[in-house]
């Protein structure tokens, strides 16, 4: 067909094994991926590439400063026809193995901590490009009996599910994969990825699961790092469950292990957690301590996420001791940090912070702009915080007297945060007390404000706590 019979082996060769790519492929995956041995004569993998290009029998377009390559789609159906009808070193399943083989390189360990180091940015746009070639990997894995190489591809996936969404689309694919037939420090890792995007995407319960199997996996195996980390991972759980003894235990174990093993970086983030538990317990002066030591590390080692982390929750911070010019500033570098990495968890999350501060300072139009466009991102990749500013765009409406669109909002929001995010449950009450109030509905504004007292003593927080300050400042309004 076309031109086929028209070119030299080594190139029907090179196009029958490229059409194993999903989604196109750098030249790089094509040098580890095209095996040409059986031509000693064939020229170099580049050159066929090239000859290939030149006769349209591949594509080519710019992206991130360097070419990019594919095939047209009925191009691809027929050398993979072809691939299929191949043997031995440039047959279906070598080729196959050795694009498994290759992407696997980006959910190795070292690979998965170097997305948080100097360079991490790069290198988390160019791997977002390779998410069909992950998820063909995986399958590729699977259907041979490879599942360590399953394994690890479907580890580099999570990591662009993590940021860009739909968390719920990683877990899935890391639960195909057969935990028995892997190594259990592969096991390990595994579980600590599924319970992380669980926990992103608000399925508490099920994290809570992974974590502690993936814990006791790692714990038997000698893993401490993958130790430290699950602590970590399980310290953030229960300080959202507001079980904040557990969490600070957590916290502390996770933080001797990662000084202990000399990881910088999960120590940096460690102490931003640590930040967050502080200021929520009313303790200022220890949470801006940790943050800035959260943030000297984040800068150290390049860790941008993590940096764009800390200065948000330093922006609330900020916000809540009355230095609003300050925090409106951190929440825009924040917001710049989470568009260049393309995290939309943070991008979502730095918006609806934007808004109650600008809603604190009386801009209700700029503030509800703000809000829908948080809700939006939160409904796709994080639906705590979707609950959380749809409790915050209620307010905007109550104030705007329009309390039945208020209470909808508020109805859509607290099933998703009661039981499970404490902290912001209280929060929402807070101002569900405030909506109930200017509708003129006061046993209801009261009843608010008491099941927020509550969480309160749940979380074991002082009056000049994260919850405390907004439910005096909601006491003050109700006039109680």
């Amino acid at each position: 067909r076309w031109s086929w019979e028209l070119l030299e082996p080594w190139e029907q060769a090179a196009l029958a094994q490229l059409s194993v790519f999903r989604g196109g492929f750098f030249m790089a995956a094509a040098e580890s991926v095209v095996d040409l041995r059986p031509w000693p004569d064939a020229p170099w993998s580049l050159d066929v590439v090239g000859s290939l290009l030149e006769k349209s029998l591949l594509r080519s377009w710019e992206v991130l400063d360097q070419p990019r390559f594919g095939m047209y789609v009925s191009i691809r159906e027929y050398a993979a026809e072809k691939l299929v009808g191949g043997s031995g070193a440039i047959g279906h399943r070598a080729t196959s193995l050795r694009h498994a083989a290759h992407y696997g390189r980006f959910g190795t360990e070292d690979y998965s901590f170097s997305l948080d180091t100097h360079g991490g940015v790069e290198r988390r746009n160019a791997l977002a490009l390779e998410l069909e070639n992950l998820t063909w990997a995986v399958e590729v894995g699977l259907a041979e009996g490879v599942p360590e190489a399953a394994a690890v591809c479907s580890l580099a996936a999570s990591a662009v599910y993590e940021l860009r969404g739909p968390s719920a689309d990683g877990v899935a694919l890391m639960q195909r994969l057969p935990r028995d037939s892997i190594t259990a420090v592969m096991r390990g890792r595994l579980c600590r990825r599924i319970g992380w995007l669980l926990h992103c995407g608000g399925r508490l319960g099920e994290a809570l699961d992974y974590y502690t199997e993936g814990l006791a996996i790692v714990r038997e195996a000698g893993d401490r790092r993958g130790e430290g980390a699950t602590l970590a991972n399980l310290g953030i759980l229960h300080h959202n469950f507001g079980r904040v003894p557990e969490a600070q235990q957590h916290y502390a174990m996770a933080l001797a292990i990662q000084r202990e093993e000399g990881h910088r970086q999960g120590e940096g983030a460690t102490l931003g957690n640590i930040a967050q538990l502080e200021h929520q317990q009313g303790m200022i002066p220890e949470a801006l301590e940790s943050y800035r030591g959260a943030l000297t590390i984040a800068r150290e080692v390049g860790n941008r996420r993590s940096e764009g982390l800390d200065i948000g929750n330093l922006a609330l911070l900020l916000k809540e001791i009355g230095r609003m010019s300050e925090a409106l500033e951190y929440l825009r570098q924040s917001l710049a940090i989470s568009r260049e990495l393309g995290n939309r968890r943070v991008e979502g999350v730095a918006l609806g912070n934007f808004g109650d501060v600008l809603f604190a300072q009386g801009d209700l139009a700029a503030a509800e702009a703000h809000l829908q466009q948080a809700i939006k991102i939160g409904d796709e990749v994080v639906s705590p915080a979707a609950a959380a500013f749809r409790a915050s765009l209620a307010l905007i409406r109550a104030h705007q007297g329009d309390f039945e669109a208020a209470r909808a909002l508020l109805a859509v929001a607290e099933p998703q945060l009661r039981g499970l995010y404490a902290l912001e449950f209280g929060k929402l009450l807070c101002k569900k007390a405030r909506i109930e109030h200017l509708a003129g509905a006061p046993d209801a504004a009261l009843a608010a404000l008491a099941g927020a007292e509550s969480v309160l003593g749940e979380l074991g927080a002082p009056p000049d706590s994260e919850l405390g300050i907004p439910i005096s400042q909601a006491r003050e309004f109700l006039g109680a």
